[in-house]
């Protein structure tokens, strides 16, 4: 809906200014839609309208055609015997849009539904008597209106610009999204035809920022022209699925929208020029940013190759391509990944020289991957040979310095150094608040990596689980539920949960992390395995062996699948399992596995070496166990057959006794 001030407000609002029909003056909803077709004959019959806004529409059209009876335009078209019908899609936008690229959007309606002839609209300025007004109270929003969405089923919300949408900014356009979302109706977010080739241009070109683009949509900054409208609004949406719930359905639905936008341009081209074209390149970045991995990379060794084809291995956008497809890599194959980066290090010294922004970029790609694969002392001089070389050249309060200050902190906090990280991650934080703002997705990763240091500080909780929480609410709403962040972020924070003593809180999450990570990554991807070790700890220590046994058994798999037999990361699965199968009192499987671990440690690092003396020692301790329970049954067999063999010599005294009594009673009589 939209309203009609004078000042071109952007959604149709209650008081003073609501188009509500007067004509039903109690509680109903008019539910008269126009078809597709009529909205075409409109367009026909009243050309002008293309120059015009949908408020001018209003005031210089539909107005004027109404005049003479006073009633809405459907009211109009059904006295003409025109084909109308219960509206049964109900269109949300803003009256300042051109009515060109309002109607162009909803038209499209055509080619992507089923059956369009049964479509028909409900769309304010046709639909409500716009020679009226009445007042209604919030409760007639938050029930007749709400009842009218939900009945109708499927809400249309036109999206223009693409870039920053103007309904989202706007609190009545934003009650129309939550009584959709609210009411379980279908969501359809739209953005037009021309709208769909500027944000193509920009992604071909490069310049389309999703980090950007994702941190400056946030529905709880709606504004309203009475304060006291948004106030009650905002209070809606609270008391009902939040708006952390309300931004990641909106932001899920528009990322969608990008992805399916990037494909189709894509698949348009033909052949040749697919994968020699840029926009498969921003196409398989803009993936990677959404955690899509998976179907960015085909992309892009599709476009490294044809570049390599093209203009050469050494061409700097074979290089950028290269550089992509090594940090596509660098979670999934670790190996593969650091050798593509090596080779881009080497080519890009050469090329472009050390301290190129594109070397060093290359470089921290290459550190990030050595210090996944526990080469921290590789990792540490890379990082900051890569913040030395841009504090020098783009100055501290660079977002691509404070980027390389996270990297660095987070080694420091993966070796310990507490006292190190902590500064750097909060002069990271403190600056990318500033230049980024705080629903940025940079800074919402400096929420969480500060949070993990202040965690495993374990002294200033309270504010650990206070940011990771706003990191967890920014990263579900910007990235989506299902992202790799989103997911690390949940296990964190139930990680301090337990610390903190909220169970039930934190086996909720580590739960949702585990599902997440077995959809989104597989059963052997390391953060997969890592939240199946840690839900499984969390379930050893409230009693529940059984469900602890089959995660560790899972997690034992995975590791196997994913490192194979003798790899540390396995043995250390190999070990866990085998004590939880201890407690359980599975001694022989657990002396099995025991035994394997203490040949993979011995093979690996030799008799001396921690591992292999933790591994004897559990070795010995669960040998001691089974003679201590080997004790305990010979002497419970003992004691049953000396009870066994008292209780009979009892049984044969009382007999013995029983019969002379008898007989001295016998002889008596």
């Amino acid at each position: 809906m939209a309203s009609q001030e004078a000042e071109h407000k952007d959604c149709w609002k209650p008081a003073p200014d609501a188009l509500v029909p007067q004509e039903n003056e109690g509680e109903e909803f008019p539910t008269l839609g126009i078809p597709l077709a009529e909205l075409r004959d409109f367009i026909q019959q009243y050309q002008q309208c293309v120059q015009y806004t949908t408020a001018e529409v209003c005031e210089k059209i539909v107005k004027l055609a109404t005049a003479e009876i006073k009633c809405s335009y459907v009211e109009l078209l059904r006295d003409k015997g025109r084909r109308l019908g219960p509206a049964t899609v109900f269109v949300s936008h803003a009256w300042r849009y051109l009515f060109s690229e309002f109607t162009e959007t909803v038209l499209a309606l055509e080619h992507t539904e089923e059956q369009p002839e049964d479509i028909f609209l409900w769309i304010d300025v046709f639909c409500v008597n716009q020679h009226k007004t009445a007042e209604r109270d919030f409760a007639w929003w938050s029930t007749t209106f709400r009842e009218a969405v939900r009945d109708i089923g499927h809400t249309l919300v036109v999206l223009l610009p693409f870039s920053h949408p103007v309904p989202l900014a706007r609190a009545w356009c934003l009650f129309e999204i939550f009584s959709t979302v609210d009411t379980s109706a279908r969501l359809d977010l739209r953005i037009g035809t021309s709208e769909e080739k500027k944000f193509i241009t920009e992604l071909s070109e490069g310049r389309f920022d999703f980090d950007s683009w994702a941190a400056a949509v946030n529905l709880e900054d709606a504004e309203a022209w009475d304060p006291h409208d948004r106030m009650q609004i905002m209070d809606a949406v609270h008391a009902s699925v939040g708006f952390v719930g309300l931004n990641t359905c909106v932001m899920e639905a528009m990322r969608d929208w990008l992805v399916v936008q990037g494909r189709q341009a894509l698949w348009a081209m033909s052949e040749p020029n697919r994968s020699s074209s840029e926009l498969v390149v921003n196409l398989s970045r803009l993936l990677h940013k959404q955690g899509k991995n998976a179907e960015a990379e085909p992309l892009c060794r599709a476009a490294l190759e044809a570049r390599r084809a093209n203009l050469g291995a050494e061409h700097p956008d074979t290089l950028r391509c290269h550089n992509l497809l090594a940090k596509l890599m660098s979670l999934q194959r670790s190996t593969e990944a650091e050798a593509l980066y090596r080779e881009v290090v080497e080519c890009r010294r050469k090329i472009l020289g050390a301290d190129h922004m594109e070397t060093l970029d290359s470089i921290s790609g290459l550190a990030q991957v050595l210090s996944f694969s526990g080469r921290d002392s590789e990792a540490e001089p890379l990082l900051r040979e890569v913040l030395n070389g841009k504090r020098d050249q783009l100055g501290a309060d660079s977002v691509h310095t404070l980027a390389s200050g996270n990297n660095l902190a987070n080694l420091l906090l993966k070796k310990g150094h507490f006292e190190s990280a902590e500064p750097l991650f909060r002069e990271v934080l403190a600056g990318r608040r500033a230049k980024l703002g705080a629903r940025h997705p940079e800074t919402l990763a400096s929420m969480n990596n500060l949070a993990n240091l202040l965690k495993d500080q374990k002294v200033t909780h309270n504010e650990a689980e206070s940011l990771f929480r706003e990191a967890l609410d920014g990263r579900r709403a910007k990235l989506g539920v299902r992202h790799s962040l989103t997911l690390a972020t949940m296990a964190n924070l139930a990680n301090l949960l337990t610390a903190q003593g909220k169970l039930q809180e934190a086996e909720l999450l580590y739960s949702e992390a585990l599902q997440g990570r077995l959809g989104a990554l597989g059963e052997s991807h390391p953060q997969t395995l890592a939240s199946m070790n840690d839900f499984a700890r969390f379930l050893l220590k409230r009693g529940k062996l059984g469900e602890a046994e089959r995660l560790y058994r899972k997690a034992l798999e995975g590791a196997g699948i994913r490192f194979g037999a003798n790899h540390p990361s396995t043995l250390d699965a190999v070990v866990a399992h085998a004590k939880v199968l201890q407690q359980c009192g599975e001694l022989d499987q657990a002396e099995l596995l025991f035994r394997k671990a203490l040949k993979g440690w011995s093979d690996m690092f030799g008799a001396g070496h921690s591992k292999t003396r933790a591994a004897t020692n559990s070795l010995t301790a669960l040998k001691g166990r089974r003679s201590k329970l080997l004790r305990e049954r010979d002497s419970a067999v003992v004691s049953k057959v000396c009870s066994a063999k008292a209780e009979s010599d009892t049984n044969l005294d009382s007999a013995v006794g029983s019969k002379e009594c008898s007989a001295k009673v016998e002889s008596s009589a």
